[in-house]
């Protein structure tokens, strides 16, 4: 089933948090007096309730299938990996061309070795995740994946599965210092939470016996927003803080609850870039930054134009990468997955059993 909303909310998601990173870029780059707007940092959060709803609503019957969780996992590898792997690539060639373009690059071997696999490591100056900046993210988003396909092999139900394993994740945020963590304990995140609260909404807009009362947590949903909206924005978006998350569930369960009202009539543009927003999330940060240091060497050092002609740019980037590089590779991989999974299970499938060879000639003691 296809979510139009949601799927226009993905591109909501991405342009929040490229318009943080584009007023960041032109306050680092052009003009340090003018503040970088940090709410669209909440992208994130909307991403995270995203995907959490979209693995419950696309997969059910999986955990009742014997090869749920090979099909489950090898379609996110292919709709995750081959982009970011790309994104980190083309990451590491700039680096290496023009190490002035990173705020703080390292290129040693264990972390290029160690980001490919969507594993954090600790930089030369502290700072702990992967060479591909908005890559840590995805860090978090396989650690769910790889729950989730655990609790389908399992033939488990992957709600309870991963998100039990996801809330103690979640606890041992609480249980790291502020300074001195090790790496390990990179994914004990708060962030968590919300792929939590993302499957327990797909749940809801599954179950039958749940249906009923959909109206009623829309309705919900709705007045939570509407309230938390006229709280001050120190109040009510600060990290971890029980409004934010609040805010966000509402805020998504809204654009669920009217799918009814949506579908059939968003314009094609919306859904374009929804599906565009990944190619727009990974390369923005390869991209926007061209627009302030052109602009710099130019000697026009303007603030809002230089976030504006950054979106605009990271815009048509992503559609462009999307259009010509994600959708036929990603399309391709899917149609060698028969394929895959013929080779997996064919290792898989045990050897049969050894038959006597006499076993034909003496029926009396095949008993």
């Amino acid at each position: 089933m296809r979510f139009e909303g949601v799927q226009a909310l993905r591109f909501v998601a991405a342009f929040l948090v490229l318009v943080t990173h584009a007023s960041f870029y032109a306050s680092a780059r052009l003009d340090p007096s003018v503040g970088t707007w940090w709410f669209g940092a909440v992208g994130v959060d909307v991403f995270f309730v995203i995907s959490g709803f979209v693995m419950m609503v696309s997969t059910p019957g999986l955990s009742r299938d014997g090869d749920g969780a090979l099909r489950f996992g090898y379609r996110r590898v292919i709709r995750i990996a081959p982009m970011y792997w790309i994104a980190t690539t083309v990451k590491i060639l700039t680096v290496m061309a023009v190490p002035t373009v990173a705020l703080h690059p390292d290129l040693s071997p264990g972390r290029v070795l160690a980001s490919y696999f969507f594993l954090p490591t600790r930089g030369p100056t502290g700072e702990t995740g992967v060479i591909l900046g908005v890559g840590w993210t995805l860090v978090f988003e396989m650690l769910f994946y790889l729950l989730f396909t655990l609790g389908l092999a399992l033939r488990l139900d992957p709600m309870l599965f991963s998100g039990g394993a996801l809330m103690l994740v979640a606890a041992g945020s609480f249980l790291r210092p502020e300074t001195g963590w090790p790496v390990w304990s990179y994914h004990f995140s708060f962030i968590v939470v919300y792929f939590v609260i993302g499957m327990a909404l797909g749940r809801l807009v599954l179950s039958e016996r749940l249906r009923p009362h959909t109206p009623r947590v829309a309705a919900g949903a709705v007045a939570a927003t509407l309230v938390i909206a006229l709280l001050p924005g120190g109040v009510a978006w600060e990290n971890s803080s029980p409004l934010r998350v609040v805010a966000v569930t509402a805020f998504v369960t809204c654009v669920v609850a009217a799918e009814p009202l949506l579908r059939g009539r968003l314009p094609r543009p919306a859904l374009f870039l929804g599906d565009a927003s990944y190619s727009l999330y990974l390369f923005h940060p390869l991209v926007g930054p061209v627009v302030p240091v052109v602009l710099a060497r130019a000697g026009l050092i303007d603030h809002t134009v230089a976030t504006v002609l950054t979106i605009v740019l990271a815009v048509a980037a992503g559609a462009f990468l999307f259009r010509f590089v994600e959708r036929p590779v990603t399309g391709r991989l899917r149609g060698l997955e028969p394929r895959v999974a013929r080779v997996v299970l064919r290792r898989r499938q045990p050897a049969p059993a050894a038959v006597p060879a006499d076993a034909t000639a003496r029926p009396d003691t095949a008993t």
